[in-house]
């Protein structure tokens, strides 16, 4: 199998070897193909989400955000952020969720609280895909925006998600 490598305008062959036939791709009308079903054995498919969390460790946060939360501002410069708010409704926060929570450890979640103190109906939601060994810190506006500004935040995803409150900070956790 020839293997080359594109390094910006340039081409270089790097290596020749062959595989064994299981491993082998295959060229077709549209391209090569894998003999393999996938290569990633996960659900989480997006390329700066997966950079994002592969250059984190545990202890760093990444957020879910619904479209009402102020991304520019309500993260740290540094944060990766990546948009996914097509349109409203499109891409919830809870759909997101599953997929992170399937790829990641979840150490801890904290959820952004309304001034009256009413626990939104998405929370609970939150706790279902998350499951019960999950600590949740509830936070007010302005300190829910505080934490998520932290350096450890290392990841902003804007959702569709049009209910209020809809906000999930997620702390990464130790594999176990």
């Amino acid at each position: 199998m020839l293997v080359v490598y594109y390094v910006g305008r340039a081409t270089r062959i790097v290596r020749i070897f062959w595989l064994p036939r299981p491993y082998r791709a295959t060229f077709g009308a549209s391209g090569i193909h894998s003999q393999e079903e996938s290569m990633l054995k996960t659900k989480l498919l997006h390329p700066e989400i997966l950079q994002a969390l592969g250059s984190s460790g545990h202890g760093a946060q990444m957020l879910i955000a619904d479209g009402n939360y102020p991304f520019s501002t309500g993260a740290p410069p540094g944060a990766r952020r990546v948009y996914l708010n097509l349109a409203k409704d499109m891409l919830g926060a809870v759909d997101v969720l599953k997929v992170l929570a399937e790829s990641v450890m979840v150490e801890k979640a904290t959820v952004m609280l309304p001034a009256d103190g009413e626990v939104p109906e998405i929370f609970q939601e939150f706790a279902d895909v998350l499951g019960a060994g999950i600590t949740f810190t509830r936070l007010k506006r302005f300190e829910f925006y505080d934490e998520a500004k932290a350096d450890s935040t290392c990841l902003v995803i804007a959702t569709g998600e049009s209910r209020r409150f809809a906000n999930i900070l997620l702390t990464i956790g130790v594999v176990k």
